[in-house]
């Protein structure tokens, strides 16, 4: 009984790196290039920047991935395609920059990093495994030991879409697409499509499991102010075991212009301001002193009260009609960088 369920997937091939990128980059050579998870491809409309005389753009992204990805793509595809754009731009929220373990802590998002990895990685793992639990070690070896659990969540992710076919009808052609590359799925049609999934998903989920079917529950406890939660550990105490000097080595080894965008967060649906507590401002004033003496750049999208509620999908991400406008102020806002500009 313990035996037989250790052979399937035991003999399958290691997951070799995907070259897509790397390949995109060297042939394409885009002016600008753009690196993040769903921050960044609900921001930055390529087709509204490449109406910019002379400029293109291209995006290296994942929703859901952090640091750890961001790190392998500038590495290995970037630096590896031996193209060097005008300017490298990383969008993250919060302290992303210095968690790398975020996105990492499953073997299945483990061996979705693979396909990002060269080699060994060992400045990776060595970052990695400061941050590892235990639980995730044992976790690791019963992966091992069980190697068909990698399947699980395709699995999963299957039998969910086959559910959400009468509903998204577009949805299989375009993971077909996606899978095959003809034609290609751009970052904007794989968001919107995402987003509608979800969107669904929530629907029925609020329609069909709502309250009232379900026995009393006590009444959540307020909110904690964000003034009064406790302090997450500062900048210098995460900088050490984080990635984010390897990759301002990098920039600075092969002469890669690296600039930082920390986006903003939808503002309070009532019109208070947005609270920013003591502990964020010391990690932004940190994190920029350190940036700049390493030759990077940092954009704080939080002082920008242009932006409002009506801008935003969800809590985080831009809603999609309004991608352009985010990128024709984002190129306005950088006139050292981008020129021509848009007109006004």
């Amino acid at each position: 009984m313990l035996l037989l369920p250790a052979l399937p997937g035991r003999f399958s091939p290691t997951i070799p790196f995907n070259p897509a990128n790397r390949q995109e980059l060297a042939q394409k050579k885009p002016t600008f290039v753009f690196i993040g998870n769903s921050m960044l491809f609900s921001r930055i409309d390529l087709p509204t920047l490449n109406t910019l005389p002379g400029a293109t753009g291209m995006l290296l992204s994942m929703g859901g991935v952090f640091s750890a990805h961001w790190y392998l793509w500038l590495k290995n595809d970037l630096i590896a395609s031996g193209h060097r754009p005008r300017a490298t731009f990383l969008f993250f929220r919060d302290d992303e920059l210095t968690t790398p373990y975020r996105s990492v802590s499953t073997p299945e998002e483990r061996a979705l990093l693979a396909k990002a990895s060269v080699d060994d990685e060992p400045e990776l793992q060595r970052v990695l495994a400061f941050h590892r639990p235990f639980i995730d070690r044992l976790e690791t070896f019963f992966y091992d030991l069980y190697p068909i659990q990698l399947k699980r969540n395709d699995l999963d992710w299957s039998l969910d879409s086959l559910a959400l076919l009468p509903a998204l009808p577009d949805f299989p052609g375009m993971m077909w697409r996606k899978k095959f590359g003809s034609p290609p799925v751009t970052p904007e049609e794989e968001y919107a499509l995402f987003a509608s999934r979800q969107e669904f998903k929530r629907e029925i989920k609020e329609t069909l499991f709502n309250a009232n079917g379900f026995r009393p529950r006590p009444a959540p406890r307020p909110a904690t102010d964000a003034q009064t939660r406790p302090a997450p550990p500062t900048f210098a105490e995460q900088l050490p075991h984080s990635l984010l000097p390897a990759m301002l080595r990098l920039a600075k080894e092969h002469g890669l212009r690296l600039e930082f965008v920390l986006v903003k967060q939808r503002p309070n649906l009532d019109g208070a301001p947005l609270i920013r507590p003591d502990y964020e401002l010391r990690y932004l004033a940190d994190l920029r002193d350190y940036l700049a003496a390493h030759g990077a750049g940092l954009h704080d999208d939080n002082p920008d009260d242009r932006w409002t509620p009506e801008h935003y999908y969800d809590q985080w991400h831009i809603a999609p009609r309004f991608k352009a406008l985010y990128t024709q102020r984002f190129v306005a806002g950088k006139p050292d960088i981008f020129a021509p500009r848009f007109s006004p």
